[in-house]
């Protein structure tokens, strides 16, 4: 019996690695939302102009959130 609840955590990832990259996608996703709502006070925010596609200036930390 031990032996199937092992491989049904295993299965749902709620042992060994998955565990781990379920709480760092979360820590990210965090991370992301709370720094979008700082990156304006911040200076953290690319404003358009020139080539660039976007009509509103848009928060640039996604890469610090996934370094965070």
């Amino acid at each position: 019996m031990p032996e199937a609840l092992e491989a049904q955590r295993l299965l749902l990832g709620l042992g060994g690695p998955g565990l781990f990259v379920a709480l760092t996608a979360l820590g990210t996703a965090v991370a992301v939302v709370a720094l979008e709502r700082l990156a304006p006070g911040l200076g953290l925010v690319d404003h358009p102009g020139g080539r660039k596609d976007h009509d509103a200036p848009v928060p640039v930390v996604g890469g610090i959130a996934l370094v965070v």
